[in-house]
């Protein structure tokens, strides 16, 4: 995109649309810390503008679907010391998605809340069976 358009060129929404979907595609393809960032970033710069909600919601909901699948590779199999530890973290990581939950619903984007619910939803019946 640099070699595309010289800096600047993109108006302030297309270049927070720009940096939002690539933050989602750093954290789906598994360069997560860099993705995360630039999706905070992105969302901290974006705070008042609507006319990217969409991509905030599809942001938060990556965010997410990340700290889910986390809190999902968390092995509660382990010594009773080891397990008391990820039980904790598996608790923290849930309440963190739940944060993110509550920041997606404050975008009034339907399918993105849905989505949302039903992995959080998910995750609590994996966190039940374990």
């Amino acid at each position: 995109m640099r070699q595309v358009t010289p800096r600047g060129a993109l108006a302030l929404s297309d270049r927070l649309k720009l940096d939002l979907a690539t933050g989602v595609s750093w954290l789906r393809t598994g360069k997560s810390k860099r993705g995360q960032r630039k999706i905070i970033e992105a969302l901290n710069a974006a705070n008042d503008t609507q006319s990217v909600r969409f991509m905030q919601a599809l942001a938060v909901h990556a965010l997410m679907e990340h700290t889910l699948a986390v809190a999902v590779e968390l092995d509660l199999q382990v010594r009773e010391k080891h397990q008391y530890r990820d039980l904790q973290k598996r608790v923290a990581l849930l309440r963190e998605s739940e944060d993110h939950l509550r920041r997606l619903m404050g975008f009034s984007e339907i399918y993105w809340m849905l989505e949302g619910w039903l992995l959080l939803g998910d995750a609590y019946m994996r966190f039940s069976h374990d």
